[in-house]
């Protein structure tokens, strides 16, 4: 009795052992076949021109008396808005900036205003600005280059300019780009498999990246500081992909 009981003991362990092996093994199995994976990015690059322009011009004049500013600045003005329309820019491209005036202490020192009370204790400085955006990126371009030549016409009334450029027609070439990060992303991953051992199944998951537009070349100088690169025309349009993969045998 006691050599069957032991025996029917036996018999359920190793059918116990038995059944969780092939539960073990089952589990292997789906691991194997389904959790084998490779998360590859892929990342596509464009240069394109820029077809808006942002130019702004400054104007000021210094005088001891305020109103004797106004005159030169609205002549610089008038000057400055010539050579916009003489580069082909338009009435509704331009805006000129409200004049704004500033009161400081002359450079005469107290002793020199004691020797003669004539002298100005004030100076004004009366400032403003020519503004431009356009698509036409040529003639602010230009417009830019010949600011020197505006400060000497002027007497340096125009004391500057600053001027960006911007790329806005990602709409036109994000599918393309996409689909070359997303081709770029598979290349990967066979390269991937090869080595492995493995071969490229369907996509379990793909994420687009964020479009980043920049100026070309950007990374090679400084963003801030006496030797900042300004804006450029040329800027380069960047994505990149994540896709994840499943690997089969």
């Amino acid at each position: 009795m006691k050599f069957l009981q032991a025996a029917l003991v036996a018999a359920i362990v190793a059918l116990g052992l038995a059944a969780m092996g092939f539960f073990i093994g089952t589990g292997i199995k789906q691991i194997h076949v389904t959790g084998r994976h490779v998360t590859v990015k892929g990342l596509s690059e464009r240069v394109v021109a820029s077809n808006q322009a942002a130019l702004t011009i400054f104007v000021h004049d210094v005088e001891t008396d305020r109103a004797a500013t106004f005159a030169p600045v609205k002549l610089a003005q008038q000057k400055v808005v010539e050579a916009l329309k003489k580069a082909g820019l338009k009435d509704d491209e331009i805006v000129l900036g409200q004049w704004s005036t500033d009161e400081a202490r002359s450079d005469y020192t107290d002793d020199e205003i004691k020797l003669n009370p004539k002298l100005p204790r004030k100076a004004y400085t009366t400032k403003a600005s020519i503004e431009v955006a356009t698509k036409n990126v040529t003639a602010a371009q230009s417009v830019y280059r010949g600011v020197n030549e505006l400060i000497g016409q002027t007497n340096g009334a125009v004391t500057g300019a600053a001027v960006t450029f911007a790329y806005t027609e990602l709409g036109s070439i994000r599918a393309d780009m996409i689909a070359a990060a997303t081709k770029d992303a598979r290349t990967a991953a066979l390269q991937f498999a090869a080595d492995s051992g493995s071969r490229v199944g369907a996509i379990r998951e793909a994420a687009q990246g964020v479009f980043s537009i920049k100026d070309k070349n950007a990374g090679d100088e400084p963003s801030d500081g006496p030797n900042a690169k300004i804006s450029t025309v040329e800027k380069l349009v960047r994505v990149v992909t994540s896709v994840d993969y499943e690997l089969t045998d």
